[in-house]
């Protein structure tokens, strides 16, 4: 994985788990309720789709360096080859033991169910869906900046 990818990474994972310094307990604790509201969170909050989009761009990056390296390799190979990256990040990504499901005991352990609820509610509110709708793009430009900073680095 190129650097500015991990950068980008880790900082996104970084704001998600460091937005409260409480510790609501331990993983242990965690009820089928609030499994489904965290799940709920982060469809609503669009962390899911942050990691789609990371993953795209990886596939991306990944299909361009196979380019460069081989410019032999045809087009419509290429097209599959990005296709069939995204379409396993996304099974990966999504499914079970993926990084979905892993990162609900993560919010568990930083955020009490009541914490959720009242993120659920701000996600609900006009400027949580405008935060929601703006994310992929804050995301876009902050992989730019990523990359700008690696190349300066």
């Amino acid at each position: 994985m190129r650097p500015h990818l991990l950068l980008v990474l880790a900082l996104t994972l970084s704001l998600l788990i460091a937005a409260s310094p409480a510790h609501a307990g331990s993983p242990d604790e965690l009820t089928e309720e609030t499994r489904q509201d965290i799940l709920l969170l982060m469809r609503q909050s669009g962390s899911e789709s942050m990691g789609m989009i990371l993953g795209v761009t990886m596939a991306r990056q990944i299909v361009a360096s196979v380019k460069t390296a081989r410019p032999d390799v045809p087009k419509k190979v290429l097209d599959v080859e990005e296709r069939e990256l995204v379409r396993m990040l996304a099974e990966k990504m999504g499914g079970p033991g993926g990084i979905v499901a892993r990162m609900v005991p993560v919010y568990a352990e930083f955020y009490t169910h009541e914490d959720i609820k009242q993120l659920l509610a701000f996600y609900q509110s006009p400027v949580g869906r405008k935060s929601e709708g703006l994310m992929p793009r804050i995301m876009a430009r902050s992989q730019r900046i990523g990359q700008d900073m690696a190349r300066e680095l």
